[in-house]
């Protein structure tokens, strides 16, 4: 599970690109006639966890640059200390092949303007305690994956930031995964003797070498094998 928090938070470390519309939704002031005529301006929002894991670093772009932005150019952050929780609209389960690959690929620097509003359909929200309303939850921030690894890696990586448990099956799958393979580990590492309750037993008689040459074969569970 070390492993794995690490590697998500790592995801958090290195930042990602969210597509942002503004003009409607819980940051953009209450809806009025106004707002529900005027077509929403899309935009893009990049945000980084700070090198000390204590701020959440963001900042909002015209346009999707192909350098990231370093820590310096995003002017906004957001105190983990005052973070009371992460919610989220994301399937505990991966989506369908058809739903996925809907989706505007990671890797993809500007996808379409439908492509773009689809994915704003996900939510990432984070809520906290402000100083002027202490006694009332807000929202901080709110982030709109583009797929679901995203989703899941940052979902997780602030869940497991904030010592929570992941909830995605992508995180599940990669903590059991990397189970497997400790355990595989643990095994090799396991002496002919340990099961003689920590006494030492005989070791067990190894073929000779005797009278043979470099061309000979051995079979091991029916299977041939030269050496």
């Amino acid at each position: 599970m070390a492993f794995v928090k690490e590697q998500r938070i790592r995801c958090l470390l290195a930042g990602g690109w969210f597509p942002h519309t503004t003009g409607h939704g819980p940051e953009s002031g209450p809806v009025t006639k106004a707002t529900v005529n005027r077509s929403p301006q899309s935009n893009w929002r990049f945000v980084k966890l700070s090198h000390n894991r204590r701020y959440l670093h963001y900042a909002d772009f015209d346009t999707r640059k192909d350098a990231e932005p370093q820590l310096d150019d995003l002017a906004e952050k957001i105190d983990l200390s005052i973070v009371s929780s992460v919610v989220s609209n994301v399937s505990a389960s991966p989506p369908t092949t058809s739903a996925s690959s809907s989706a505007t690929p990671r890797d993809t620097p500007n996808g379409s303007a439908a492509n773009r509003a689809s994915s704003t359909s996900t939510r990432i929200t984070i809520h906290g305690y402000l100083a002027a309303t202490p006694s009332k939850e807000s929202v901080l921030l709110q982030l709109h994956p583009q797929t679901h690894t995203l989703a899941s890696e940052w979902l997780d990586g602030l869940l497991m930031l904030l010592n929570q448990q992941p909830i995605t099956a992508d995180t599940n799958k990669l903590v059991n995964l990397i189970g497997g393979y400790g355990l595989k580990i643990r095994l090799l590492n396991v002496r002919f003797d340990a099961g003689d309750g920590g006494g030492v037993a005989e070791p067990p008689l190894m073929p000779t070498r005797e009278g043979l040459d470099e061309d000979y074969w051995f079979d091991i569970g029916g299977m041939e094998a030269s050496a």
